[in-house]
């Protein structure tokens, strides 16, 4: 992870990996307040939910959905009690 702001204030982190395949393609991670409305606003406007929402033990909730435009995007969810 690459972190661009002191703990605890607002910017922008991220990181670089090496591609695993050739369908492994750049993606973003978006911080929503909840996964769970966020994944019924997506299912409901007939967008594709590709992993449900999933904990990772206490840092958040995360889920890949993709766009209208195809792309993979990642949406998270901040809950140090998340397991």
């Amino acid at each position: 992870m690459v972190q661009t702001t002191e703990p605890g204030k607002p910017g922008i982190n991220g990181g670089l990996f090496k591609q695993m395949g050739p369908d492994d393609k750049p993606r973003s991670y978006i911080g929503v307040a909840s996964v769970a409305r966020t994944l019924n606003k997506v299912k409901a406007r007939g967008d594709k939910v590709v992993q449900p929402k999933m904990a990772i033990p206490g840092m958040g909730w995360f889920a890949f959905i993709v766009d209208p435009e195809g792309n993979l995007q990642g949406i998270f969810q901040d809950d140090s009690k998340a397991k």
